[in-house]
């Protein structure tokens, strides 16, 4: 109990096992892409998260985040494919909080440029949805 609370304060990410930070980053970069613009603050905070996670995959974490945005940008009819596209993601999550800090993670994206679009701010809801 004590070592979430620590690690909530720290920003430190809960366990996740691979599968569970692949759907972590392709979650946050799929929300930075959502205006579908790479603002550099956004990006920051998508790398920021990235480099906390206990990644273990093959390829790095950043070849992750590019080949995130790549799927990001085919998904981008925000109306019929945003719900699934993050659906998706928290399906691939076990870990109840590994959803809420993809959650949380979510909305730091949206707010890392300092405005927020009415279609950032339907992707929050639908965030708020899927990752419970």
């Amino acid at each position: 109990m004590l070592s979430d609370l620590l690690g909530f304060l720290s920003g430190k990410p809960p366990h996740m096992e691979q599968v569970e930070c692949e759907a972590f980053i392709d979650a946050v970069v799929y929300t930075m892409m959502v205006d579908k613009v790479i603002d550099p603050n956004e990006m920051e905070k998508v790398e920021g998260f990235a480099d906390k996670l206990p990644w273990q995959g093959e390829h790095g974490v950043h070849d992750h985040v590019r080949q995130s945005i790549t799927r990001a940008l085919k998904n981008k009819n925000f109306i019929t494919q945003a719900e699934p596209y993050l659906q998706e993601c928290s399906a691939r999550m076990k870990n109840p909080e590994a959803r809420a800090y993809t959650r949380k993670a979510c909305l730091k994206v949206v707010k890392a440029d300092g405005e927020q679009t009415r279609t950032e701010l339907a992707l929050v809801e639908i965030a708020d949805k899927v990752f419970q």
